[in-house]
Order: C-alpha cells, then sequence, then structure tokens
C-alpha cells in the first residue's frame, strides 16, 4: 500500500487572531481550552469566552461563535457533577 504524503497549510502570513465564544449552552470554556492548547507555540491568539458578548467586541473580533443550550441536565434536575460542571 502507498503511503499518504500531508500536507500542511501554512498562512503566508501569520496573524494572531481574536476569538469570541458566546452564548447561554455549555462549553465555552472547554472549547477554548482545546483551542489555546492548539495555539500554544504557533503564534499568539486572544480567546474570549462568556455569555452576552459586548457587540463592540463581536465587531473587533476575527471568529465568532456561538454555543446555544438545547437541552442541559439542571432542567431535569440533575446536580452538577465533577468532571462536567466544575
Amino acid at each position: 500500500m502507498e503511503a499518504v504524503k500531508l500536507q500542511r497549510l501554512e498562512p503566508k502570513e501569520k496573524v494572531g487572531l481574536v476569538v469570541v465564544i458566546t452564548g447561554n449552552g455549555k462549553g465555552k470554556t472547554s472549547s477554548a481550552m482545546g483551542m489555546a492548547l492548539r495555539a500554544v507555540g504557533h503564534t499568539m491568539h486572544l480567546i474570549l469566552t462568556g455569555r452576552d458578548a459586548h457587540p463592540d467586541i463581536i465587531e473587533r473580533a476575527h471568529t465568532v461563535s456561538e454555543v446555544r443550550e438545547i437541552k442541559h441536565t439542571y432542567r431535569q434536575k440533575i446536580e452538577p457533577q465533577k468532571g462536567i460542571d466544575y
């Protein structure tokens, strides 16, 4: 079987990015931590998380993602669980 050669995409110019992860859903900080771990050592990025991001921050950011709650254990009267909620 022939080996597959992977090509890594490199931008012509490295740019420090501002990424906003907002919304009422769960997982904003976890998502930001994963992204921050990937970014370590490559270039400088600023990752902001939290509900109700201010419109000025959204306007200035390069990437904005919104996390929306569809279903949550809290609404099912399930207490916070270690490793998931804290």
